[in-house]
């Protein structure tokens, strides 16, 4: 994106059945936004991206308890 005008996209990848989208944040200090999954389990998961390319990331953030949600 660039301000609201798309510019491109592509093919991130699949998550997997025990995942659901559950928001995009900067989580690793890099000024590329990163994916956050939560799974069915209440955890929480991450991808850290370049671009369109899965750099790194967590497969077990941890859950926080039920409480708390993600927001933003």
């Amino acid at each position: 994106m660039s301000g609201t005008s798309i510019v491109g996209g592509g093919v991130i990848g699949n998550p997997g059945p025990g995942f659901q989208f559950a928001g995009i944040a900067d989580l690793n200090g890099d000024n590329k936004s990163d994916i956050v999954f939560k799974s069915t389990s209440g955890g929480y998961a991450s991808w850290h991206l370049n671009d369109t390319q899965v750099i790194g990331g967590s497969p077990n953030i941890g859950n926080p308890g039920t409480n708390w949600s993600i927001i933003g």
